[in-house]
């Protein structure tokens, strides 16, 4: 059965201003996604995260090691280790471009569909690191980003500009996100992403769980060794293997 999450929904957000209901309901100005997100600096090294990345996919279990790098929320590079030899598979995202190789096959892919080569899911690309990352997905100039403040917790949505509408819960108190759905705007799929246990790292709380859930798949990210780490090295893949 299709996976059913409660979505808010931009037309009843478009409601309650008709209604003039609108108190506790902001439109925010453009922001970087770190800057609305708990106490994360617009400045800050790298974040590197080692552990464990589990897909389930009709009641199928697969299992890899990983080590994952972050700049900020918006850059990653993720290497799938294997037990002997080089890595299986190196993904980075980085300043807006995709770059995918599996270094045994001297395959390299630049197209950002060939995610689906390495996770079966269809979230955007450039919002997958801030989703793991536990950031604020991105979010385009131009767009409307409203904010309604509830009991406990702040509640945030937009549109995008492709096809998905965006749905984030935030902490009052921590400000850490603990849940985001993406939901189709013409469409039944919906994905959420749920957060479990944060580390801090100085101003920085990161996610030690990261699960990612859509219709008959579940990716879960599971990291037991965080740390900040120096070094002014790209963490984009070069063009050729």
């Amino acid at each position: 059965m299709p996976l059913k999450i409660k979505s808010l929904s931009f037309v009843f957000l478009g409601v309650l201003m008709l209604l003039g209901c609108t108190r506790g309901l902001t439109c925010l100005p453009y922001q970087p996604s770190w800057e609305i997100t708990a106490a994360q600096p617009e400045k800050m090294g790298k974040v590197s995260a080692y552990g464990e990345i589990k897909i389930v996919k009709h009641n199928r279990v697969f299992v890899f090691q990983a080590v994952v790098v972050f700049q900020g929320p918006e850059c990653m590079r993720m290497e799938i280790l294997s037990p002997l030899g080089p890595p299986e598979a190196m993904l980075s995202i980085a300043h807006g471009r995709f770059r995918l190789l599996f270094p045994a096959r001297r395959e390299l892919y630049e197209d950002p569909e060939k995610l689906s080569l390495l996770f079966p899911f269809s979230i955007p690309i450039r919002d997958l690191p801030p989703l793991i990352y536990g950031a604020m997905p991105l979010r385009e100039e131009g767009v409307c980003l409203l904010s309604i403040k509830d009991e406990g917790e702040e509640v945030f949505s937009h549109f995008s500009k492709s096809k998905w509408e965006i749905v984030v819960w935030m902490d009052k108190k921590s400000r850490q996100i603990k849940r985001t759905v993406f939901h189709e705007k013409n469409g039944e799929a919906e994905i959420m992403v749920l957060y479990g246990e944060r580390i801090n790292l100085g101003s920085l709380s990161f996610p030690r769980k990261v699960e990612i859930i859509s219709e008959n798949i579940k990716v879960l990210f599971e990291f037991d060794s965080i740390e900040l780490i120096a070094g002014g090295e790209s963490l984009e893949l070069p063009e050729r293997p």
